[in-house]
């Protein structure tokens, strides 16, 4: 990992802090290695622009001899910052929207990350916005006939259904939360899936404007939002957006232990990731939280595998890390080609290198990217 990137996440650890405590190391690293629009670069590819911006607000107000920003450098943040925060307001309105429709259309639903997850951050409108996701109760069939009586050419995957109604914002329709390449994982997932659904469509949340959504509990959010992090890794790649969300999960989960009176517990937690076969790639995640993010012990739902982790971090935070293309951009690439047999040689040289990092998801992953490959040949 470059010194650079080593500033940068060091300084990452500070803005995600409580108590942030500004070491002399950090103090010298800064002053010789860091650039603030170099930062806000990689800060906007990252996904976490709003989470440093936290942290330099921090800094503004420390004595320490730190190299901070100039006011130029500032206005750059700052005009981010404002497009941000103007995007979660717009997403708040519309979640709140789409939930509030739904249910008047006989459909419950509960809100799966994006707002439901910036409410975890210490300043909610500082989480980079994306798309609309939406957890509904119903059939496949029920749910496709409904999104298609207003736009009939939409057609649903396995997972989900776009429902295009807005020009600047995906929303994506649910039938169920998350599907595994496992088919004995999978089956056990969507049977908990289903044994929670009524619990989380009636987890009521207020967001920052005062309006009301339905979001999943923090037991349900930390195996929900981990297989959604195992999907990314095998198939498109993990940002440090991402990994931040589950941090603030992590985090949510331990005060939520603390403060419910029937809480799940860490016990019940691992038993799930065993029988999804996730603990391996739950040990390389709490590496990342602890040593990567700053993330207490405490908070910590696995052990963390430090061989693993480490390269796995390295590898989604530095361009210059060994080339395991864990990196979402690194997919693109793909798009340049334009034999489907080249595409798919591309992505099982990908899918191979993963096999030691989740082995049971990603050979499942591997069959079923083989049989489709096959079937279009």
């Amino acid at each position: 990992m470059s010194i650079k990137v080593v500033t940068y996440i060091e300084l990452l650890k500070i803005c995600l802090s409580d108590n942030p405590q500004v070491s002399d190391y950090l103090v010298t690293l800064c002053n010789s290695h860091i650039d603030w629009i170099e930062l806000l670069d990689f800060a906007a590819r990252q996904g976490v622009i709003g989470v440093y911006w936290h942290g330099i607000e921090k800094l503004f107000n420390s004595p320490t001899s730190i190299n901070k920003p100039t006011d130029d450098e500032v206005m750059e943040w700052w005009g981010e910052i404002q497009e941000i925060k103007k995007k979660n307001e717009d997403l708040f309105k519309k979640a709140a929207f789409v939930s509030k429709t739904l249910r008047k259309e006989g459909f419950e639903n509960c809100i799966i990350k994006g707002p439901a997850n910036a409410i975890m951050y210490p300043d909610p409108y500082l989480r980079m916005t994306g798309d609309l996701d939406v957890w509904i109760k119903g059939s496949k069939k029920e749910i496709d006939s409904y999104v298609n009586k207003f736009f009939p050419k939409e057609k649903g995957s396995k997972l989900h259904i776009h429902f295009p109604i807005f020009k600047d914002t995906l929303v994506e329709f649910h039938y169920t939360p998350r599907i595994l390449d496992n088919p004995f994982a999978n089956s056990f997932i969507q049977h908990f899936f289903r044994e929670q659904q009524p619990l989380q469509m009636e987890n009521g949340i207020t967001l920052p404007n005062g309006k009301r959504i339905t979001a999943p509990t923090p037991d349900f959010n930390v195996i929900f939002q981990l297989t959604h992090l195992m999907r990314h890794f095998i198939c498109e790649g993990i940002v440090l957006k991402q990994l931040v969300d589950y941090y603030y999960v992590l985090k949510e989960y331990k005060h939520w232990t603390n403060n419910s009176s029937s809480p799940h517990n860490t016990t019940d937690i691992y038993t799930i990731l065993k029988k999804i076969k996730m603990l391996k790639f739950a040990g390389i995640l709490m590496y990342i939280m602890k040593e990567g993010l700053g993330l207490e012990e405490k908070y910590l739902i696995v052990q963390p595998n430090e061989k693993k982790g480490k390269f796995i971090l390295e590898s989604i935070i530095d361009d210059n890390a060994s080339p395991i293309a864990l990196k979402p951009h690194s997919m693109l690439s793909f798009k340049q080609f334009t034999s489907l047999t080249e595409r798919f040689r591309q992505k099982l040289i990908r899918t191979l290198r993963l096999i030691p990092y989740s082995p049971e998801e990603t050979l499942w992953s591997l069959f079923y990217r083989t049989k489709k490959n096959i079937r279009l040949d």
